[in-house]
């Protein structure tokens, strides 16, 4: 079985429909991203990323991305009109 490390909560990202990165300053076992709020969220690459081309995570669903290294970038929007918030936890 897979042994998750410590989690640590981070302080939540609230998402709009412009772009924002989010990078790692140093490597963890996982990093997970879940959606508390009522709209979708994309995420790609911060300059090809629109809610037309980038990974979903539902409403109310969550991401996880495992054995990133330090420097690691993602970036999240959501389509036109739309907010929303991920709470974001890394497990160390």
């Amino acid at each position: 079985m897979y042994s998750l490390g410590n989690p640590e909560e981070q302080t939540p990202l609230s998402i709009t429909a412009t772009a924002q990165e989010y990078q790692l300053t140093h490597g963890i076992q996982s990093i997970e991203f879940q959606n508390s709020g009522t709209k979708d969220v994309y995420f790609g690459k911060l300059s090809t990323l629109t809610s037309a081309r980038g990974g979903v995570i539902y409403a109310g669903s969550n991401k996880t991305f495992e054995n990133v290294g330090a420097g690691w970038k993602i970036s999240f929007l959501c389509a036109t009109g739309n907010t929303s918030t991920l709470r974001v936890i890394k497990y160390l």
